[in-house]
C-alpha cells in the first residue's frame, strides 16, 4: 500500500484545495485503519491464542500448499505430531501452562521455514518442508529431549516433568 501526495509550493493554493487535501488524508486514514483491522482479524483467525501456534484451520490451509509444493518439486516433507495429556492429572490451568511452555520450546528449536500447529486440545504437529525422514526423526528426538529436560513450573511452585511421544511421517 503506497500513497503519495505532491504539493507544489510555487503554485497558489485555493481554499478548496485545502478541503480536497483534508478529504484525501481522511480517506487514506480510514483505508489504512481498515487494512490494519483486516490484518488483525486474519491473524486472529490463523493462530491459537493460548500457544501462539497456527490453529487447525490454518494448518489445513498450509499443509495443502506444502503437499502440492512437495509433489511438484519432488521434495520430501516430514511431519511430527506429539503431546501427552496433563489436564486429567493436574487440571486445566496446569495443562494450559504446559502447552504454552512446550510450544515455546518447540518454536525455538525448529527452523524458520518449519511451522508448528496446534492440531487438537493437546496435539501439535510440526511440518518440516524439504526434510527427509532421517532428519525428521533426529529433530523429533531433540524435541523430546528438550521437552523432557524443561520442567513446567506451576503457580503453586510445583514442577511438572513433561514427556512427549512422537510420530514421524514423510511424503516422498
Amino acid at each position: 500500500f503506497i500513497a503519495k501526495m505532491y504539493i507544489l509550493p510555487e503554485r497558489h493554493m485555493l481554499e478548496y484545495h485545502t478541503e480536497i487535501i483534508s478529504v484525501i488524508t481522511k480517506t487514506l486514514g480510514v483505508a489504512l485503519n481498515n487494512f490494519m483491522n483486516i490484518k488483525r482479524l486474519e491473524n486472529a483467525a490463523s493462530f491459537d491464542p493460548l500457544t501462539n501456534c497456527y490453529n487447525r484451520r490454518e494448518f489445513d490451509r498450509l499443509i495443502e500448499h506444502n503437499i502440492a509444493n512437495s509433489l511438484r518439486h519432488e521434495k520430501n516433507m516430514s511431519v511430527i505430531d506429539h503431546f501427552k495429556n496433563v489436564n486429567d492429572t493436574y487440571g486445566h490451568e496446569a495443562g494450559d501452562i504446559a502447552l504454552k511452555i512446550v510450544s515455546q520450546n518447540i518454536q525455538f528449536a525448529i527452523r524458520k521455514g518449519d511451522y508448528l500447529s496446534r492440531y487438537g486440545g493437546e496435539e501439535f504437529i510440526v511440518v518440516l518442508p524439504d526434510t527427509k525422514i532421517s532428519k525428521a526423526i533426529e529433530l523429533a528426538e531433540r524435541l523430546r529431549a528438550v521437552i523432557e529436560s524443561n520442567p513446567v513450573t506451576l503457580p503453586d511452585g510445583k514442577e511438572l516433568k513433561i514427556t512427549a511421544s512422537f510420530g514421524v511421517s514423510t511424503l516422498k
